[in-house]
């Protein structure tokens, strides 16, 4: 789980980097991610101690870069350089990425993430492909089994993938084993489910996380994946009120879009 992770970089997920890392003897400095401080501390979901100093294994994406380090030193690749796109790794990963997703590797613009990972764009279309497949929507695909895999993690241990207090999290545990939920960068969000191998993904414009939430949150809801129960947990993450210094209600949030089919 913490393989697909962006998570908070609380001590569960630092102490599972750890243990990714030294099963082949390994520890955080062969992580090549960089550091930051831990998203729990910056989303404002919890403090950090006094003289709190955050290494490689705080970055939100350090379980992939631990899954990175793991796989060269088992299939015998380089350490060294190894997110460089020419690497043997990262040409592998751009090849199964594009092959989950629908795409030739040269359809996907290839720019460098915020962890330093080479990472691609693609249309929404793919990349809600992609997730499908994950939640098992193509079962005689080449990938299916080690999709399923990732997926099996991503459900048995969803507070390895994001983290106290976040919305991939609430929204995980309200689809009790059939949601694989994913948020991204700058207001993208992918979701799919496994009983209906289904998926969509979306992107807001400005990258506003709140709006992305409460986007989510509306497309299950009309796309038919919503019970009772889910639809009263997953209410605060869908429409709130916005309140000023005083507490004073000033607006407030809710989506208000209606989902169309796409043209032929």
């Amino acid at each position: 789980a913490l393989l697909c992770a962006s998570h908070n970089g609380e001590p569960m997920h630092v102490a599972q980097a750890e243990r990714m890392l030294a099963t082949v003897g390994q520890d955080y400095h062969a992580l090549q991610c960089g550091c930051h401080r831990p998203l729990f501390a910056e989303l404002g979901l919890g403090t950090l101690p006094a003289g709190f100093v955050p290494d490689e294994r705080h970055n939100n994406c350090s379980g992939k870069h631990a899954g990175f380090v793991a796989h060269c030193v088992q299939q015998g690749l380089p350490l060294e350089g190894h997110l460089d796109p020419a690497h043997p790794l990262q040409v592998a990963i751009r090849d199964h990425v594009a092959q989950a997703v629908g795409l030739a590797p040269d359809q996907m613009p290839m720019g460098i993430d915020g962890c330093s990972a080479p990472n691609y764009a693609m249309p929404l279309a793919h990349l809600a492909r992609g997730y499908a497949r994950l939640a098992g929507g193509a079962p005689d695909t080449a990938l299916h089994d080690s999709l399923t895999t990732l997926a099996d993690a991503m459900v048995a241990r969803p507070e390895l993938g994001s983290g106290t207090g976040r919305h991939d999290l609430d929204f995980m545990r309200a689809g009790q084993g059939d949601w694989v939920s994913k948020t991204g960068a700058d207001g993208v969000q992918v979701v799919g489910s496994r009983s209906r191998g289904e998926a969509f993904a979306l992107k807001v414009m400005d990258g506003s996380m709140v709006a992305q939430v409460a986007a989510a949150v509306e497309v299950m809801e009309q796309l038919g994946w919503l019970d009772a129960g889910q639809r009263e947990a997953l209410a605060p993450r869908r429409s709130a009120r916005i309140v000023n210094a005083k507490g004073l209600q000033v607006g407030e949030r809710r989506a208000v879009f209606k989902l169309e089919p796409a043209s032929a």
